[in-house]
């Protein structure tokens, strides 16, 4: 059992979120609680982002980190993320390849970076533009190799 996706060599920035970059974050959970919607509807209480979290991201020339955490809360907070380590080892991998895997940035970032509650995105942006397919992609691999263990597991 695994959430699917296709794959693509090329990562068109064809995203466009508006001026407000911190945004993302209301978008990408409301992408997770689509994908788990479509493909595990009697696991969806289960997965992480249902009540509540925080969406903190850094944006800096093409450079975009964006790091969302659950808080178990009613209320989605906006801020920046300010985690020096998170961004010193995102830039690092993010010059090395600016639409990184999530296997590279599970590996520059280890628990910092992702847990069943925690997720990072590491990409590349052109103005308020970002590449939808390499989101869902890191989405998906996120939920297939942390979250979705969690879940079945939590469900036994």
């Amino acid at each position: 059992m695994s959430v699917t996706t296709s794959n693509m060599n090329k990562y068109p920035q064809n995203w466009f979120l508006g001026n407000d970059l911190r945004t993302a974050g209301i978008h990408i959970v409301y992408l997770i609680n689509k994908i788990v919607g479509e493909q595990f509807p009697e696991y969806s209480e289960l997965f992480p982002f249902k009540a509540g979290f925080t969406s903190n991201s850094h944006s800096e020339d093409n450079f975009y980190c964006l790091q969302i955490k659950d808080t178990n809360s009613q209320i989605e907070q906006l801020g920046e993320l300010k985690d020096k380590e998170i961004l010193t080892s995102a830039k690092e991998l993010f010059y090395k390849n600016h639409f990184p895997s999530f296997t590279d940035s599970l590996k520059s970032l280890s628990s910092r970076g992702f847990s069943y509650d925690t997720f990072t995105y590491i990409g590349e942006k052109d103005g308020s533009k970002f590449s939808l397919q390499h989101i869902i992609e890191t989405l998906t691999d996120w939920l297939n190799q942390i979250v979705l263990p969690r879940v079945l597991e939590m469900n036994t």
